[in-house]
């Protein structure tokens, strides 16, 4: 219906009657015209929302902020706005003269021309896989192309992951890795180097974890498969900007968090509740008293038994905060590695009854002169310092390289730089033990001395572990849960033979 107008009485003049609206009826072409209408916008509108929908995305991680920009798709090759990917990252400016693009970020000018592969960036050339193609102010690159792209803008190190359409700038990302623990319960750990807020998910076999927003990197296998466990898999999975993890199981799980957030353990629930400890395996001074017969009383009560001495195992990751350590590659320092063996060794330890230390169960700075003092004021029964490189195959152990001349030291008072003499003996007697456990776990093994501090500070056996790659494998062989288990348990088991031994067990 629409509205005309109609005028009454005399026409238009003074003392002409005011004019009325009245309604008239459409005409039926008009009706169907505004019809069609109407329903080619509600279908633009709906497709255009669709298209939203499906569209893809590119998420990008900086050590400060988070962002996501869409992809196109031109003659079938996926690209992405530069212009977009730049603003957040700093200033940038954008001219264009005819075909020819040149973008400035932060002062350094690219240059790029419609239609063309071959780019400059910072003066130099550079190829980009797939023509440039500029169009309604967007500066469109390949996909392909970014990653190596912003590492030349940037000078910094771009990590991209292609299946979760996800890039990494300036070491943003924040590796985890997965460790399968076969106590009571059974649990699986989760051990981040930055705190983790993910969203959990739990339904009947299956507990799902998404991180849309954390830089999360999976540094093991993508599927774990756990047999003869209530958890049956730990799958890895990248998609869409975000991480997941799936956890399957047959009975219900639940996650706990802890070390400041940067430890994630999931369990089966029914036995998450009144855990006990690992017991701590005290050995008594004295052997025992002899037995007695059931009708006699003990000689000793209780309360008069003699004193137990503490067996406590300082666990020693090298590096940590202002010092990576050794670069392992573009993504993977030293310090990062060592604390995953350090908390993997732990576990073992802990699992056989251990009393354990972890020094640096995070990513702080400590002097090699504070860790030597945290182990002798604890009053450590064994020190390990754990190391990592990429040079060699299998396992280096270490213990001090005293000076010849050197003697055990007398005396209350032990002189700092001789600390290590009164029990080097027992630390090479230790790094033969562990030798010995290693090599029946078929991984390579070598035992040398060294000046490796702060060895010679610590009083009480002491050695040095530094792990690379085994024989045939490239340098991610470090992030390998199967690698760092059998290493771990050799060491474990290693220490608690030697100890045995020498308490004459």
């Amino acid at each position: 219906m629409r509205w005309t107008e109609a005028r009454l009485g005399t026409p238009n003049g003074p003392g002409s009657v005011p004019r009325h609206l009245v309604p008239t009826p459409f005409s039926t072409r008009t009706r169907v015209i505004i019809a069609l209408a109407i329903t080619f916008f509600l279908v633009l509108l709906w497709t255009g929302s669709a298209r939203s929908a499906d569209e893809k995305r590119l998420t990008i991680y900086t050590p400060g902020k988070t962002y996501s920009v869409f992809l196109t798709e031109r003659n079938r090759t996926e690209y992405v706005d530069l212009i977009a990917v730049l603003e957040p990252l700093g200033k940038v400016d954008v001219r264009q003269d005819g075909r020819k693009w040149k973008l400035r970020l932060n002062g350094d000018e690219s240059q790029f021309q419609e239609g063309k592969t071959k780019a400059k960036v910072r003066g130099h050339d550079y190829m980009l896989s797939r023509d440039f193609v500029g169009e309604h102010g967007k500066a469109l690159v390949p996909l392909a192309s970014l990653a190596p792209l912003l590492q030349a803008m940037l000078r910094e190190n771009v990590r991209y992951h292609p299946a979760g359409s996800r890039i990494f700038l300036a070491g943003a990302a924040n590796p985890y890795s997965t460790q399968v623990v076969a106590a009571n319960p059974p649990r699986v750990v989760f051990n981040f180097t930055a705190p983790v807020s993910p969203n959990i998910a739990n339904e009947p076999g299956k507990m799902q974890i998404v991180f849309p927003r954390d830089p999360v990197i999976a540094t093991g296998p993508d599927t774990v498969t756990i047999k003869e466990s209530p958890i049956s898999s730990v799958t890895n999975f990248e998609s869409d900007g975000q991480a997941e993890i799936t956890i399957k199981a047959t009975a219900p799980l639940v996650a706990t968090f802890s070390n400041g957030g940067k430890t994630l353990t999931v369990m089966p629930a029914q036995q998450a509740v009144a855990v006990p400890k690992p017991p701590i395996a005290i050995p008594p001074v004295t052997p025992a008293p002899p037995p007695v017969a059931a009708s006699i009383p003990p000689i000793l009560p209780p309360a008069a038994r003699l004193p137990q001495r503490r067996f406590l195992v300082v666990i020693d990751p090298s590096h940590g905060g202002d010092e990576r350590g050794a670069a392992l590659s573009d993504t993977l320092a030293e310090k990062d590695v060592t604390l995953a063996f350090g908390r993997s060794l732990r576990t073992e330890l802990q699992s056989r009854g251990v009393e354990v230390l972890l020094l640096r169960d995070g990513d702080t700075t400590i002097s090699t002169d504070q860790r030597a003092i945290l182990a002798n004021t604890n009053r450590a029964a064994l020190y390990v310092t754990i190391h990592a490189g990429s040079v060699g195959s299998g396992v280096r152990l270490y213990t001090s390289m005293m000076p010849a001349d050197s003697e055990a030291p007398r005396g209350e008072f032990v002189p700092w730089d001789l600390a290590q003499a009164g029990f080097l003996s027992s630390s090479r007697t230790l790094a033969a033990s562990l030798a010995g456990e290693i090599q029946s776990r078929r991984i390579e093994v070598r035992v040398l001395s060294a000046s490796l501090p702060p060895l010679n500070h610590v009083a009480a056996p002491a050695i040095g572990v530094e792990v690379a790659p085994r024989a045939g494998t490239d340098v991610n062989d470090l992030t390998s849960i199967t690698y760092q288990q059998a290493l771990a348990s050799g060491l474990a088991a290693g220490i608690v033979t030697a100890h045995n031994h020498a308490e004459g067990r």
